[in-house]
């Protein structure tokens, strides 16, 4: 079996520093706004830096995303693939190597990440259900983290068309918008993750050791 638990965590750590480093960049902004009214000569200074500053963070942040989308992709990529290794009958109507490269493809995206997480999960509630007759549960996560997802998005390439022009409040405004709906997303993110590594890790215990009174067997009762 593939190891998913190295790029889940990689993903939530990278969801945590993107938002760190967007939140010190609006701190960083908001202590130069200040000094306007108490250090003119600093703020004048570093708002000169100002561009650079902000080219630090923007670098920076696109460069944690990106990594944490490919870590994502791997964490889809490895649990779809993983399985195979199961003796049990699962449904997949996509190919791993899908599961990895749909979060790059232009509209596809949109949807197909979605369906292949909710695809992996079903397969891991498919398996339990087989092998201890106990009804699979819903992740309800997986659907407000991929709604939120979206939005952000959407929003973000819709308002930049219409933020040209728009005053440093107005931007400060949007910006908080998008980075408000992207961090819930983000919580969202997290949580569905830690669930499917729970439950995978329970799958695994279960498969070796499917009697029921066993560890696995009664702790998939409260998953």
């Amino acid at each position: 079996m593939k190891d998913t638990s190295l790029p889940a965590k990689w993903a939530m750590g990278l969801i945590g520093v993107y938002f760190v480093i967007y939140l010190l960049g609006y701190g960083v902004f908001f202590y130069i706004g200040t000094l306007a009214y108490s250090d003119t000569d600093l703020y004048f200074r570093l708002m000169n830096k100002s561009d650079a500053i902000e080219r630090v963070i923007l670098v920076s942040s696109f460069v944690c995303y990106f990594s944490c989308g490919i870590f994502f992709a791997i964490w889809t990529y490895r649990t779809h693939a993983n399985f195979k290794a199961f003796s049990e009958r699962v449904f997949q109507d996509y190919e791993s190597s899908t599961a990895a490269i749909c979060y790059f493809i232009p509209l596809v995206n949109l949807y197909l990440p979605y369906k292949i997480v909710t695809e992996n999960w079903d397969n891991f509630q498919h398996i339990i259900t087989r092998t201890t007759g106990i009804k699979g549960k819903d992740n309800p996560f997986i659907l407000p983290w991929w709604l939120f997802f979206i939005l952000a998005s959407l929003i973000e390439r819709i308002g930049s068309r219409f933020m040209d022009n728009a005053n440093d409040m107005d931007l400060l405004v949007f910006a908080l918008i998008v980075l408000s709906i992207r961090l819930v997303a983000g919580i969202l993110a997290v949580i569905m993750i830690k669930r499917f590594m729970q439950t995978e890790r329970q799958v695994v215990e279960l498969m070796s050791a499917p009697k029921e009174g066993s560890t696995a067997y009664e702790s998939l009762i409260v998953v």
